[in-house]
């Protein structure tokens, strides 16, 4: 190789390094980076190397052989002369309690700010070096540690320290690592995952380093570069440079980028050097810096916040609730080149308006900080805006040089979460400012994504079939469109095929922003049709295989490091197919979600700035904007999943969250901060990303009432009317949104026109699975809107008696069923009596009638005409105790609905049964099976409301058995009335039937004192759910 071919070699080298340096900048400046510290960032302090130290333990057992393998050397001499021999050794060669000088490579470990230092070493001398300066470091040295860390800065001690007596140098102690440092060994993997990250003062011989690359190797895979290693001591070798590259690392030799400044018998020094050559921030122009910053978004429909905020804050502008500005009014001024950058902004969007601004009246209240504006204050100041404007930039003359890229930040701008551009004007003779907005471009969306986002699926296969027929090769953006599609309707093998040949056009038009997330979207949807062989999707064995085949040859990794530069790295692309956009939002939604809570529960006499909820939900909107605009078919994927659930659990959380009821004059002004109400916003993430079974335990575990806005309740009632009864591709994909707003709608606020439209829908969509499986749910919304007084409509009442029909249609001809539904029924007649309507149609009541029907009919009884309640009676009135199933309950329900009068035979039967049977006898009663939602509690209960009613016909011998049997509250229903309710429960009344706690309601003083005691209970924010529905049923 001749000296120009050296020459080229070593700077396309130094071209990598640079690029190299940028981004583990970039990784720092996004509190991105890792830094992993090895033995060779202490020897400058007195500490030996590695390989010094395994050689002062082969002395001492006289190895020579330097082929040996240097874990084994410390196992031999523990293996000979013992643990209490060996630790001593140990902490004598590592100099343990020795004073040791930090060194100035410490000092710029600090410095990268890394909120994670990973070492292998044993001493405390980057501790010593955060002290030093003004750094906190919580310290985490073995598993235990871990759960309880502090938050900010962490180090992590993977390989133990001597005050724990768990240091890693032997080789059982790494044959043991992983059972010994499970916390710690899977946390260290994780930010290799996820984190880049940068090795400093590791040799190539260190087992340490091998056992780390090969994790490296493990979670990165081949090609991908996220991991970074300072040689300091060696030359440059191009066959070893390419072998750490296969491990998912790039070698940075000090002896390349030092060059006449590289000592090859200084390491320390190199070393040094090589740190301060990646701190320093190499300058760069504000404007091109932004500009390759937000590049990528040209090819795509949205620009996240996430990228645009970081690449306006890094060159000098300000972001916050969408208005962009600069420092332009007190105090630190910003620079030229950001005026510069800004004014030229303002004055292309001025352009574009036709030099006429009108601000959207949202903005003008917000900026205003106004809401009850007139129409002519509203003319006003859009008026004296417009004033602004021009007087903001009447000087200004754009630079024609940089017209276009200044264009191209502002198709960027346009396509964000980014409302409007502000600056500022000084005030005449005043120390204040004016304000000069001009607002910038609503996000453009395909006409038929508010389809999408309200479940309307007949108009998007409407779409789709109109599409058809104008898929060209001229049109590779309607294959994409179309791809998201037949995504979202559950044709996944369709949608895969129209990302394959958007793919090949975008490929052919150079277009490689396209191109790429076209391949994910492929490669996204190829993973939902492999899973389960297709099974899962619906999808014919042969096209799994067909896509299997073809997945085989699509390695995102091998694609991204070809693709040419195409912004800032393809950093957005990256982030984007490793899911690092998900991972990290998700870690930031974590933690803000802690702060949601603790604003939510928190009085604060004074609040300035964002509420944390605002900034969540900005924050999350966003990316749904993000992942449904740019139409990434995501969804299903848990990654991005976990965030929307974590939103909604946090939004809900602070929805509900309390205010200060306590005040005094002292503290009166005294206030919590959290949302007054649900968003569309908030309702849509919960039935896009949250199963109906968890959404429903999430309503079921509030303790009040899920508060909605008005536009909200707007949003559900649209899409409970857009839900159909679709025929899924497979039983996996059965669609569930129409549950998912039941399970709403069981807690939130309602209007007549949203349960008129769900009453309606009911029995369209009601299978008869759902009779018994979504019980719960139904059952919950009608005794929602029943409290809401919203059953009183005849589209509702009509609605509920044909739902009605259709369900004891269907148990006339099942009716092994009805027990499982008779709540269901029972739920829906007392919401129909709420209405003064009962049910009346007793052709099918007749069908009903069977002694497999018979507690439902019971059950029903209360609510029928006279007619239907004759038919019932004549029917079960001469019934016989017969020791079948369920006989005492039903005679229950007979006796205390006026069926049938007392018996003393059956009642003798009972009070026998009870008297001879001890507390542990089990669940028979009479050969009576127990249903599994009830107990022997239940039965005696139900005994005990016959004797407060005076039916029962031995009250002495019945009073005997509820008294043996220790029912809770015994004396209390025994003497309702006159009860001390000062020792009152409120437990015991979810154990009184229906019936009876009727019955307790009537009477003035036990309603009083019940009523006080739920509502003390509630105050105190553990009231049950059940609770609250006996509440609101029977005591207000």
């Amino acid at each position: 190789m001749n000296q120009n071919d050296d020459n080229t070699l070593y700077n396309n080298i130094l071209n990598q390094y640079a690029e190299s340096k940028r981004i583990i900048q970039q990784a720092m400046d996004d509190h991105q980076l890792v830094l992993f510290v090895g033995a060779g960032a202490s020897i400058a302090s007195g500490m030996p190397s590695w390989g010094d130290a395994i050689q002062n333990i082969a002395n001492r057992l006289s190895i020579s052989d330097e082929d040996l393998d240097y874990l084994r050397i410390p196992q031999y001499y523990f293996n000979a002369r013992g643990k209490k021999e060996y630790t001593q050794l140990i902490r004598e060669i590592f100099r343990h309690g020795d004073y040791l000088p930090k060194h100035e490579i410490h000092d710029k470990i600090i410095e990268f700010d890394t909120a994670t230092i990973i070492t292998t070493n044993y001493d405390h001398l980057i501790e010593q070096a955060a002290e030093d300066n003004s750094q906190i470091l919580s310290v985490v040295s073995k598993d235990a540690d871990l759960p309880y860390r502090q938050g900010g800065k962490e180090l992590i001690k993977m390989h133990g320290d001597f005050e724990n007596d768990n240091f890693v140098l032997k080789e059982d102690d790494y044959l043991s690592y992983g059972r010994n440092f499970k916390l710690i060994e899977n946390y260290v993997k994780s930010l290799i995952g996820t984190k880049v990250v940068l090795f400093i003062g590791y040799s190539f011989n260190d087992p340490d380093l091998k056992l780390i690359f090969s994790w490296v190797k493990d979670i990165l895979g081949g090609d991908f570069q996220r991991a970074y290693l300072i040689q300091s001591g060696k030359k440059y070798d191009v066959n070893e440079a390419e072998y750490f590259r296969n491990f998912g690392i790039n070698v940075l030799y000090a002896s390349v980028q030092l060059q006449s400044l590289f000592d090859s018998d200084d390491l320390t020094s190199n070393l040094l050097l090589m740190l301060k050559w990646l701190l320093d921030k190499d300058k760069n122009d504000k404007l091109t810096c932004l500009y390759n910053e937000l590049k990528p978004f040209s090819s795509m429909r949205y620009a996240s916040q996430i990228y645009v905020k970081n690449a306006l804050l890094n060159a000098g502008m300000n972001s916050s609730n969408g208005i962009i500005s600069i420092n332009d009014t007190f105090g630190r001024m910003s620079d030229d080149e950001t005026k510069e950058i800004f004014k030229s902004l303002v004055y292309e969007q001025w352009i574009r308006l036709g030099k006429a601004v009108t601000l959207p009246i949202g903005l003008l209240k917000n900026i205003y900080v106004k809401t009850n504006l007139s129409e002519e204050e509203i003319e006003e100041k859009q008026k004296q805006n417009n004033i602004r404007v021009a007087e903001y930039i009447k000087d200004f003359k754009p630079n024609k040089k940089t017209q276009r890229i200044v264009r191209e930040i502002l198709d960027v701008l346009n396509k964000s979460n980014m409302v409007c551009l502000q600056g500022h004007l000084p005030r005449q003779g005043a120390n204040s400012w004016f304000v000069a907005s001009v607002p910038l471009d609503e996000t453009a969306s395909p006409s038929w994504m508010e389809a999408v986002n309200t479940f309307d699926f007949d108009s998007l296969e409407k779409v789709a079939d109109e599409n058809e027929a104008h898929l060209t090769e001229t049109r590779p953006e309607l294959y994409m469109e179309q791809g998201y599609l037949q995504f979202v309707l559950g044709n996944y093998l369709a949608a895969y095929n129209c990302y394959r040949n958007a793919k090949t056009i975008f490929y052919k038009r150079h277009e490689y922003v396209r191109f790429f997330i076209a391949e994910f979207n492929r490669y996204v949807l190829a993973k939902s049709i492999i899973s389960g062989n297709g099974i899962i999707c619906g999808i014919k064995s042969d096209d799994v295989k067909t896509v299997k085949t073809e997945m085989d040859s699509l390695k995102l990794d091998r694609m991204f490091n070809s693709l040419p530069d195409l912004g800032e790295t393809n950093k957005a692309l990256k982030d984007m197919y490793t899911f690092n956009i998900a991972y990290t939002l998700f870690q930031d939604a974590y933690q803000v979600s802690a702060k949601v809570n603790e604003q939510a529960n928190t009085n604060y006499t004074f609040f300035s700035g964002m509420a944390a909820f605002a900034g969540m939900s900005e924050s999350i909107s966003d990316y749904y904007n993000y992942i449904s605009l740019n139409m990434l078919p995501v969804n299903n994927y848990l990654e991005h999943v976990n965030i929307f659930r974590i939103y909604f659990q946090s939004i809900v959380s602070s929805a509900t969250a309390k205010d200060n009821t306590n005040a005094t004059s002292l503290v009166e002004n005294l206030k919590t901060v959290h949302a007054s109400t649900l968003t569309t916003f908030d309702v849509l993430t919960a039935l896009k990303f949250i199963e109906a079974k968890e959404l429903e335990k999430m309503m079921n575990r509030l303790s009040s009432k899920l508060p909605l806005s008005d536009d909200a309740i707007e949003y559900l009632s649209i899409v409970v009317g857009n839900c159909i009864k679709r025929i899924p591709k497979s039983v996996f994909m059965y669609d569930t949104t129409f549950w998912k707003c039941l399970a709403l709608l069981g807690k939130c606020n309602l209007n007549e026109q949203l349960v008129e439209i769900t009453t309606n829908k009911l029995n369209e969509i009601t299978t008869g699975l759902d009779y018994r499986d979504r019980s719960n749910m139904i059952k919950a919304f009608f005794v929602n809107a029943r409290k809401q007084e919203l059953l009183v409509s005849d589209k509702s009442t009509n609605n509920i008696v044909a739902f009605l029909d259709t369900i004891l249609l269907y148990l006339s001809n099942n009716k092994s069923e009805s027990l499982g539904c008779r709540s269901l029924v029972t739920t829906l007649l007392w919401g129909l009596k709420g209405s003064s309507r009962v049910y009346e149609n007793t052709e099918i009541i007749r069908s009903l009638i069977a002694d497999d029907t018979r507690l439902l009919c019971l059950s029903m009884y209360p609510f029928l005409t006279t007619d239907g309640k004759k038919m019932i009676s004549d029917a079960y009135s001469n019934w016989k105790y017969d020791n079948s199933n369920f006989a005492f309950e039903f005679y229950y329900e007979l006796v205390s609905k006026g069926v049938k009068k007392p018996d003393t035979n059956i009642e003798k039967q009972i009070v026998d049964h009870y008297d001879a049977e001890d507390e542990d006898s089990g669940n028979a009663l009479n050969g009576v099976m127990i249903f599994p939602a009830q107990n022997e509690k239940v039965f005696l209960y139900q005994l005990l409301d016959l004797y407060t009613k005076g039916l029962v016909i031995d009250k002495g011998a019945c009073s005997k058995v509820l008294i043996k049997n220790n029912i809770p509250g015994c004396e209390w229903l025994m003497n309702y009335e006159g009860y001390d309710y000062s020792s009152f429960d409120t437990k015991w009344l979810s154990l009184c039937t229906d019936n009876l706690l009727e019955t307790i309601s009537k009477n003035e003083n036990a309603k009083e004192n019940i009523k006080r005691a739920i509502e003390d209970e509630y105050k105190t924010g553990s009231v049950d759910k059940d609770l609250v529905d006996i509440y609101f049923r029977f005591f207000i």
